[in-house]
Formats: C-alpha cells, sequence, structure tokens
C-alpha cells in the first residue's frame, strides 16, 4: 500500500509545505485537523506562531547547494531565512502586546488591574 500523499512528492508543494492534496491526505488520516494554507503576509498569529516555531528548528537550510524543506517552508510563510523569520515572529509579537497595551491603556485601571 502507497503512503498517503502528504508523506510523498504528489502532496508537497515544490515551493515549501504541502499542497492542497497533502493538506487535504494529512485531514483523512488525522480526523479533527483542520491544516490551512501559509499566510504570506501580514501580523496574522498563525503565521507569527509558525515562523517562530521555524525558525528555531535545528538543521541546515541548504543541503548539497540546494534549500532544504525547512527554508522551501519558511519562504511559503513569508520569511527567507530562519534569523529572518526569528525577526520576523518578534516583530509581530511586539506589535500584539502594543496593540493590546494601546486597548488597555483606554481602559480605566480598575478595568483590569490584578488584586493581590
Amino acid at each position: 500500500m502507497a503512503s498517503a500523499a502528504w508523506q510523498r512528492k504528489a502532496g508537497k508543494n515544490p515551493k515549501g509545505g504541502l499542497n492542497e492534496a497533502g493538506r487535504k491526505s494529512y485531514e483523512r488520516q488525522n480526523p479533527g485537523s483542520d491544516l490551512k494554507p501559509p499566510v504570506k503576509s501580514g501580523n496574522n498569529p498563525r503565521r507569527a506562531s509558525f515562523l517562530a516555531r521555524m525558525g528555531n528548528m535545528p538543521g541546515p537550510e541548504y543541503k548539497n547547494g540546494k534549500p532544504t524543506r525547512l527554508l522551501l517552508s519558511l519562504q511559503a510563510w513569508g520569511a527567507s531565512s530562519k534569523a529572518d523569520a526569528k525577526k520576523k515572529a518578534l516583530a509581530m509579537f511586539i506589535s500584539v502586546i502594543n496593540w493590546m497595551m494601546n486597548i488597555l491603556g483606554s481602559l480605566p485601571q480598575s478595568d483590569y488591574a490584578l488584586e493581590w
């Protein structure tokens, strides 16, 4: 029996990550999962989380002069390298924190103050 498409070339996007057939194949094998395509730009929390996780993965970005699947996946999510992924993820997290601080700053302190 052949392996699932997400584990074979048929389910992999040549530019990194899984293609639609690969995502559907994975979801059939793992009921309850809901894989979505990459988010290439913006301050999406999924994108920030992915870039933070994958930017810290071990392994090379290039092997035998060719980009590895790790680097291809990072590029599919809008990062040029592991270092760039970490930098972009941090910037997105800081942006979210600043947004939250602006919201909290507009509320009376008693609405969010912690009592010890």
